[in-house]
């Protein structure tokens, strides 16, 4: 999960194909590993959301109480930066199949307890609502539950309790339905009210969105399985196709990637959040069951060539990625121990995807690159130990981001190794199919140890050792001379904060140059006071990029090139060059 801030000078629109029905039955199973020859299920469960009024929905599971006559219902302690999940479930209560009231306990903030007879039926009745101050959901706030007038939207995770007698990896028959919904009714599994029956864990079904109402439902089909795309809002800008065909050609690529076809469906939220972008916006999601939730400011822009556009589609690849690499392939507790794989290695091939797709050049590929490697060099948190990122992930902002570019540097590292190591026959993709290999056939969970055991039977002890002092102590990453993918070798880059070194506007205003600082990048090219400005060209904030300027110097019009940075530092950076020497 992520989220992103874009700048850019457009907006943003949005649209939507031909709508096509999606089985909306109420037998078998829709979630992928759980079908007829699945393992006998452990229990049924029933889960009910039904619009009660514009601002509220009640949310309701049913399942029978375990023999030892006690059924504990629980919230998840904190999700995503929601903290604690048990506020969002309001007023829940128990009833009997008849609708009386049972007596129950709370023992703690997110938990509920019911004792009855054992096999009798018991349901929990919540109410899910967005209060006054949430009606228009801002950043920090998008996975939380949102119910207004036109739209329920709901990440389980956050808008559900679990029965703590289910075991999380044991398949649950677990009924879902939507009553007194105006529009169309979504969820990971399912498209319509429903019933729907889905065979699966119930943590599994738990980690999906919901949502209901105002939602415009497109579909396509990928090797005969059905992608859905699910949008609310009329303020996009972009046209309704244009979204839909790119989502798809994400998704088709990447089930390309790991050849793995068998997805009886796939479904991608749009969901408004925050204010209409401007000349800038934020857009984020989190990978899901099935699916992906995707939030963005209006206004943000699919338009080739603009950095919006370009944010966009890593998100969508790197969310769509997520399937595999956080769903499939699943961590170990504490889950935050092996964010920097499943983060950063997602983030490297989310990069990798979209430069063999076409939908990223040589140049954007090495470009982002050269910001993963920047933004980790100057990171603050760049020393932290991976213990220290389990502990402050989501109150730190240096240490909730180090993981993305620690780990996509590692993947970079792995990767030239693998290749090195086996003269060309193999690379990080064949280690990453086999993780996902191993992971659906015995659903085996990875950790840092079991990663950094791999890297070494995949590559050597010493790269291993280097990895794991990186990994776990927080020492500076060793990267690679070359890099055949993308083929760049490795060079430097100065780096510090911008400046233009001398006084813009009133060099603007004067039609000549004034105010150069001695010392300064631009000073460093020639530039001088009182030089008659015939032209200028410059990229705000933007300290990778030259700025141009035309002077005049000794009666003839000149070019001046230099990069605007104050006092730099040396940081790695690659250089595409046609083939890695």
């Amino acid at each position: 999960m992520r989220e992103h801030l874009a700048i850019s000078l457009a907006v943003l629109g949005l649209g939507c194909s031909t709508p096509s029905s999606l089985p909306s039955g109420s037998t078998g199973a829709d979630a992928r590993g759980a079908s007829s020859s699945s393992p006998a299920v452990d229990a049924e469960v029933a889960v009910v959301f039904r619009r009660i009024d514009d601002r509220r929905v009640e949310a309701s599971l049913s399942c029978a109480i375990p023999e030892d006559g006690v059924l504990t219902l629980a919230a998840a302690e904190s999700w995503g930066g929601v903290a604690p999940c048990g506020e969002e479930i309001r007023d829940l209560r128990w009833v009997d199949a008849d609708g009386a009231a049972w007596s129950t306990a709370r023992p703690d903030p997110h938990r509920w307890r019911l004792e009855g007879p054992p096999g009798s039926v018991a349901r929990a009745v919540w109410t899910l609502s967005t209060p006054d101050e949430r009606l228009a959901p801002d950043w920090g706030d998008q996975y939380r539950p949102i119910v207004t007038p036109d739209l329920f939207h709901a990440i389980g995770a956050v808008a559900l309790v679990s029965p703590e007698h289910l075991d999380d990896d044991a398949p649950v028959r677990i009924s879902l339905r939507f009553d007194g919904f105006r529009g169309e009714a979504l969820s990971s599994f399912s498209r319509g009210p429903g019933p729907h029956v889905v065979e699966l864990p119930f943590d599994r079904f738990r980690h999906a969105v919901f949502l209901a109402g105002d939602v415009r439902v497109h579909e396509r089909e990928i090797r005969g399985a059905p992608l859905v795309v699910g949008l609310h809002g009329s303020r996009w800008a972009f046209r309704d196709g244009q979204f839909v065909d790119l989502v798809e050609r994400i998704v088709r690529a990447e089930r390309a990637f790991f050849a793995d076809w068998d997805h009886p469906a796939y479904l991608v939220s749009l969901v408004p959040i925050g204010a209409d972008a401007d000349l800038s916006f934020r857009f984020g999601g989190t990978g899901l069951t099935e699916s992906f939730a995707l939030f963005m400011a209006p206004g943000a822009t699919l338009a080739p060539g603009t950095i919006g556009a370009a944010g966009v589609r890593r998100l969508l690849a790197h969310e769509c990625f997520h399937h595999w690499n956080g769903i499939d392939i699943g961590r170990e507790d504490p889950e935050e121990e092996a964010y920097w794989f499943s983060e950063g290695f997602t983030d490297f091939y989310a990069r990798r995807i979209l430069h063999r797709e076409g939908l990223e050049s040589l140049d954007g590929t090495v470009r982002s690159l050269n910001r993963s490697i920047r933004e980790y060099w100057t990171s603050p948190a760049r020393a932290a130990p991976n213990g220290e990122i389990v502990g402050g992930f989501w109150t730190d902002e240096a240490l909730k981001d180090l993981p993305y570019r620690r780990g996509d540097l590692v993947a970079l590292v792995v990767d030239q190794a693998i290749r090195e190591a086996s003269r060309g026959a193999r690379s990080l993709d064949d280690l990453m199919r086999s993780l996902h290999a191993a992971a659906v056939a015995d659903g085996a969970r990875v950790s840092t140890a079991s990663l950094l055991a791999e890297f070494e039977r995949w590559t050597s002890p010493a790269t291993a050792a280097h990895l794991r002092d990186v990994v776990v102590h927080g020492a500076t990453i060793e990267l690679p001379a070359r890099i055949d993918e993308p083929p760049s070798v490795r060079t430097t880059r100065p780096w510090g904060a911008f400046e233009l070194g001398f006084d813009v506007e009133a060099s603007r205003a004067a039609r000549a140059v004034t105010g150069v600082r001695p010392g300064s990048a631009a000073a460093a090219a020639g530039l001088r006071d009182g030089m008659p400005l015939h032209g200028l060209t410059a990229y705000w904030n933007d300290v990778e990029k030259p700025v141009e300027i035309d002077v005049e110097i000794g009666g003839e019009v000149r070019r001046l090139r230099y990069l605007p940075v104050r006092d730099p530092i040396e940081i790695p950076a690659y250089r595409p060059v046609e083939a890695a020497p």
